[in-house]
């Protein structure tokens, strides 16, 4: 039977802290990524769907100074498919130094707080590229080339740029991050076919020995003799470059495609859109480097955004439909590739997998752990009285 669970996170590791220091041999950014990594590293060996890690942030604005600091709480939920499976993810984060780090407290998941009026997803960048040529000048160019380009992760992240714009809004906000191991056999395949079709683009027509000695250009001066002698006429197959330059870009993304991926959604709530594109944004500048990314905001009229709103709910990952925006009529091409622009691997996603690490700074909508704990305002004891 599935199970949800979820860690608290109690406060954020100070990267100075001499006890972080000593957990970490010296380097508490770099250990707090390696338990990350280790995390990740694990789920990708599961079966497909098995199981979902995510890192959940939920903002509520505090007009109280004395609440500042507790606005953001963030959240590791964990789902698994059965019992045995939950129990091997929790002994894994259990044993883990994040619990160290972060002061980790079980609890149970909540429901998003409020009613949120927008989101907004991240996704490697896809792309659909008119050819130069139509297919009544070469049978074998498609109506429009597909691309897909990895992400191009930020090992520097650690998260603090989200601190310092949440500081800023006015508005509820949530932030997740999930991910679950998936199997791309069948991408992979339909992948290589792709790629034999594409090299037949720019491929030379194949005749007869005998014949491909008098086969011509129909276009060429001279095509049609007078002298009566045969003339075989070729197929039109006019050179498209571009195809080219897709197929390089392609056969480099194919590499990747054998690697074990994750299946993830990284996406901001917000009750309305320009926030939800704003934070989207801010965890995709500091997860990719070079713009490696692409935003699709999602209303609330849109049909998916009750199923985010589920999957969120359940723990589980739900990618936003984008190929059918991407291509739009021409979208049944690539069918097959739907998901492709929502999985990816270990090493691009380790970077968005994050959650902020403490430096000199102050952080303002959390609580370092060298920090005292935050006094209700009930307990304040107040000298004097401003009109």
């Amino acid at each position: 039977m599935e199970e949800l669970f979820c860690y608290n996170v109690a406060a954020i590791p100070d990267a100075g802290d001499p006890v972080n220091r000593a957990i970490a041999a010296g380097d508490v950014i770099r250990g707090i990524r390696e338990c990350n990594e280790h995390l990740l590293r694990t789920l990708v060996t599961y079966p497909p769907r098995a199981a979902t890690l995510a890192f959940r942030w939920v903002f509520s604005p505090a007009p109280s100074p004395a609440e500042r600091q507790g606005r953001l709480a963030i959240m590791l939920i964990v789902r698994a498919q059965d019992a045995n499976l939950a129990r091997n993810l929790r002994v894994l984060i259990e044993c883990s130094d994040l619990k160290a780090y972060y002061g980790l407290r079980s609890g149970q998941p909540r429901k998003p707080p409020v009613r949120y009026g927008a989101s907004c997803d991240i996704t490697r960048p896809e792309r659909s590229i008119r050819p130069l040529h139509s297919v009544d000048l070469n049978p074998a160019i498609p109506p429009r080339y597909y691309s897909c380009h990895t992400f191009n992760p930020r090992s520097t992240n650690d998260c603090l740029l989200l601190d310092r714009v949440l500081d800023r809004i006015d508005e509820p906000v949530m932030l997740e991050v999930a991910l679950e191991p998936v199997d791309l056999s069948g991408e992979n395949l339909l992948h290589t076919r792709s790629i034999a079709q594409l090299q037949s683009v720019n491929r030379t027509h194949e005749l007869d020995a005998e014949d491909d000695l008098l086969a011509v250009d129909p276009f060429e001066p001279g095509a049609y003799p007078r002298n009566g002698n045969l003339t075989v006429i070729k197929p039109l197959r006019r050179r498209d470059p571009i195809a080219d330059d897709i197929l390089r870009q392609r056969r480099r993304f194919h590499e990747t495609l054998g690697a074990p991926h994750l299946h993830f959604h990284l996406r901001a709530f917000a009750q309305t859109r320009a926030v939800a594109q704003l934070m989207a944004s801010v965890i995709a500048e500091s997860a990719f480097e070079d713009g490696s990314y692409a935003l699709w905001p999602c209303e609330p009229d849109s049909e998916c955004f009750p199923q985010m709103l589920d999957a969120t709910e359940r723990g589980a990952v739900f990618a936003q439909p984008t190929l059918d925006r991407v291509f739009g009529q021409h979208a049944a091409l690539y069918g097959g590739f739907a998901m492709l622009g929502h999985v990816a691997t270990v090493d691009e996603l380790l970077s968005a997998f994050a959650i902020p690490v403490a430096g000199r700074g102050q952080l303002r909508c959390l609580r370092k752990n060298t920090e005292p704990a935050p006094v209700p305002y009930e307990h304040f004891l107040i000298l004097g009285h401003d009109e």
